[in-house]
């Protein structure tokens, strides 16, 4: 059952990129990348307070939020690359996008670790849950209070 759920959140993935493309148009790419984070910061934080015994995995709610999941996670990283994009500079989309990865890819491992570390060391899947949304929320006051897209275009 825990792969159909999963393969829903997959599938939801698309209408979420299709919504970022629209949520960004007309210059609004910063305010839709935050507004997705704040939104999987909230969605990811809700999960263990909602279901968090066996009874709640058989009802509907682990559908609800594997959409939610999917659609959020389908939205982030289009919206992230139309940030990168209204961002670089004529000309040095190569060089400013081998950056870009290797910082993604460095980075990409962080809430796993957070977690895993979190669980192991307390035992408690909530707080490594918590942490994690924490790290997310990090992530868009980052990009509301550092990122200047009107300079940066």
């Amino acid at each position: 059952n825990y792969v159909v759920v999963l393969v829903c959140a997959i599938v939801f993935t698309v209408p979420g990129a299709a919504l970022s493309s629209k949520a960004a148009q007309g210059g609004r790419a910063k305010r839709a990348h935050a507004g997705c984070l704040a939104f999987l910061s909230l969605v990811i934080f809700c999960v263990p307070f909602v279901i968090y015994k066996p009874a709640h995995a058989k009802g509907g709610l682990p559908w609800v939020f594997a959409v939610l999941l999917g659609l959020g996670l389908g939205f982030l990283y289009p919206a992230q690359r139309n940030v990168f994009s209204v961002l670089v500079p004529g000309g040095m989309e190569g060089r400013v996008l081998g950056i870009y990865n290797f910082f993604g890819a460095s980075l990409s491992w962080m809430p796993s670790l957070l977690f895993g570390a979190t669980y192991q060391g307390t035992g408690s899947m909530r707080l490594g849950m918590a942490l994690v949304c924490v790290f997310h929320a990090i992530a868009c006051v980052g990009l509301v209070v550092c990122v200047d897209v009107q300079k940066g275009s």
